[in-house]
């Protein structure tokens, strides 16, 4: 647990933060340790879709993450991050460059939205 507390959690809160910078379509992220989420928005910056609503926005995302080995949890608005404890910060840095790459398809979705 030290070493999620003290090496790979600070990595996860590095990356979220970046992910969340740069993607309009990220809103917000959040951690505890290696247990994480990111809020889904608009280019409005509301959130992407209701709690129970399907959306196509969501399936873009989803869909190119899986195209890229990635497979998370969605539940509305938030997508959940629980990678194993045995995760290497630089397979944390990695992950998240797939993250990312499958975001930039969804800002470019997002964008074309009214």
């Amino acid at each position: 647990m030290g070493r999620v507390r003290d090496i790979t959690g600070p990595v996860m809160s590095e990356e979220i933060a970046k992910l969340v910078a740069k993607h309009p379509s990220a809103k917000a992220g959040r951690n505890y340790g290696l247990g994480a989420g990111i809020d889904l928005g608009d280019k409005h910056g509301n959130f992407l879709f209701n709690m129970h609503e399907p959306s196509e926005g969501l399936e873009v995302l989803r869909s190119d993450l899986r195209d890229n080995g990635l497979i998370t949890l969605f539940r509305g608005h938030h997508m959940h991050c629980a990678p194993p404890l045995i995760i290497t910060p630089e397979e944390i840095r990695e992950t998240f460059k797939i993250i990312s790459n499958s975001f930039d398809k969804l800002d470019e979705y997002i964008m074309k939205q009214p």
